[in-house]
């Protein structure tokens, strides 16, 4: 596909600019990378509901210099403004650490920092969600320990809606690729 700007004419090749890595825009060797690049993106949308850029109606130097150089917001930042919804602003907060660490090494502008294959980037998340399981197991000693030293009705009220907002997050990240 070629765009005439004030008489220079680019070649780009045929891509999907929401998921290409940088390494694409410029024209550069496709590799491995750049494919853990669009699993990144991919990843950072289930996780935020939008994706790390918007350059759908950007002008090709716009979107060049938009992937190649902006870097992306933590997608746990992203979920909190792409949706205001009290949920949103929660599992944005189980979003924080290794989850926005494994998404935004995927997304690393130098090809050579990014995970060096799919399978690498699988794995982080496996040992993500291994420590996942810990800390529910952790979480769920601590309300059963809460809900035997709270009394009444609001107490329960409580720890109710605490409990559904933790199995609603999990729940969320437990669907992740």
């Amino acid at each position: 596909a070629a765009e005439t700007t004030a008489g220079v004419t680019a070649t780009v090749p045929l891509l999907t600019p929401d998921y290409a890595s940088p390494e694409q825009v410029r024209g550069g060797r496709i590799t491995t990378a750049s494919d853990v690049y669009s699993l990144g993106v991919m990843l950072y949308e289930l996780l935020a509901g939008c994706r790390p850029f918007d350059v759908r109606a950007a002008a090709l130097e716009d979107m060049v210099t938009t992937i190649c150089q902006t870097p992306p917001a933590r997608p746990s930042v992203a979920c909190r403004r792409s949706n205001a919804s009290p949920l949103a602003a929660r599992i944005g907060r189980e979003l924080e650490g290794d989850l926005d660490t494994i998404v935004l090494k995927a997304l690393r502008k130098e090809p050579e920092r990014r995970y060096l294959s799919a399978q690498a980037l699988a794995d982080a998340r496996n040992r993500m969600q291994s420590e996942l399981g810990r800390t529910r197991n952790n979480l769920a000693r601590a309300l059963n320990e809460l809900s035997r030293r709270t009394e009444g009705e609001a107490g329960d009220r409580q720890i109710d809606e605490a409990v559904e907002l933790f199995e609603q997050s999990i729940t969320a990240l437990e669907q992740l690729p």
